[in-house]
């Protein structure tokens, strides 16, 4: 990390722009328990980003204090040159966070929108209306009247169409089915949603390929699939492929000396 801020704390969103996280030394915790002892990380560039860890670890706390929802006993933290925490109306405007528990007014979707679409200068009625259909609610049914997982997707529908630089999704795919997912997972790499960051707290990431454990040199770490086996070996050429990142993380889980072992030393260090 660098540690610099290249951008005032007054400094607004840019259309166009995901903006820029920056944490430096963060210190958090509940009661006793640490969760984050001088933790760093920065995130400078659109993408979609996973974020892995067993429960408990603080994936939802650190969703939480980018959103301004909890604040750091100690550290730094900026996003787009605001600090969180003072939930300054142009902060605010630029950070859309789908908790994975929520709670709605008996309200259609339709009139929720109307109440809170203001809120967001960049909000878009087509994504809106492009995802409702894509997820099959409907805009005019009071949320009471739905399913958890319809109430889901509708609450994810108007995160996308908010087009916000900042979008934190906390277990996004919790209580959709395997078809509802994988239309989540193309809604959010369509074209519109290029220009963000986007941070996903999830354990639903793409499943282990099948694949014969063949004699493989380099072999890091592998697991038994029925009669079948997943592995991760290391590479000497420059093929890039897929990463499966169940396994990648189940590796870390288990085995976490061993991947990092095999990983070059500028890596590392990010670990």
């Amino acid at each position: 990390m660098t540690g610099q801020d290249h951008t005032g704390p007054g400094s607004h969103f840019t259309t166009g722009n995901a903006g820029v996280i920056e944490i430096e030394g963060l210190r958090f915790g509940c009661g006793r328990k640490a969760l984050y002892e001088g933790f760093d990380l920065r995130v400078d560039s659109p993408g979609l980003y996973g974020l892995f860890g067993r429960n408990g670890s603080g994936k939802s706390t650190l969703l939480k204090l980018l959103a301004g929802l909890l604040f750091p006993r100690g550290g730094r933290i900026r996003v787009s040159g605001h600090e969180p925490r003072l939930r300054h109306p142009d902060f605010l405007a630029g950070v859309t966070i789908v908790p994975e528990e929520f709670h709605l007014p008996n309200l259609s979707c339709e009139r929720f929108v109307r109440h809170h679409a203001g809120f967001y200068p960049r909000f878009d009625r087509a994504v809106l209306d492009e995802a409702l259909a894509t997820f099959e609610v409907d805009s005019r049914a009071p949320f009471d009247s739905m399913s958890l997982g319809s109430r889901k997707k509708a609450v994810l529908a108007f995160a996308l169409a908010t087009r916000t630089p900042l979008l934190l999704l906390d277990e996004p795919t919790n209580g959709l089915d395997i078809v509802e997912r994988d239309r989540f997972r193309d809604l959010i790499r369509r074209p519109e949603q290029a220009d963000r960051i986007v941070l996903i707290s999830t354990h639903q990431v793409h499943d282990v390929d099948q694949a014969a454990l063949a004699r493989v040199d380099g072999v890091v770490y592998q697991e038994a699939i029925g009669a079948q086996a997943a592995f991760i070996a290391t590479r000497n050429d420059d093929v890039i492929e897929p990463v499966q990142l169940e396994l990648l993380y189940r590796a870390l889980c288990r085995a976490p000396e061993t991947v990092v072992a095999t990983l070059p030393a500028k890596e590392v260090s990010h670990v």
